[in-house]
């Protein structure tokens, strides 16, 4: 069995690495997202309008799949 207790070092090791990286991946979406928001702010240009459309579709894409599911 596996032990996963705060007693065990190799669980909290492997718990700090993970926190790590879910707070790197954090820092770097808002990073990417303050980017975009400045860039369409500053530009009326197609490609930073299609950048942000992409960007978007995080949030598009997981609605259409549940209506089409239900």
């Amino acid at each position: 069995m596996i032990d996963v207790s705060i007693r065990n070092p190799f669980a909290v090791v492997v718990a700090c690495i993970f926190v790590v990286l879910a707070g790197v991946a954090a820092v770097l979406a808002v990073l990417v997202a303050l980017l975009l928001a400045y860039a369409a702010r500053l530009s009326r240009s197609s490609l930073v309008a299609g950048a942000n459309r992409i960007a978007s579709m995080g949030y598009a894409v997981p609605g259409a799949v549940t209506a089409v599911g239900i």
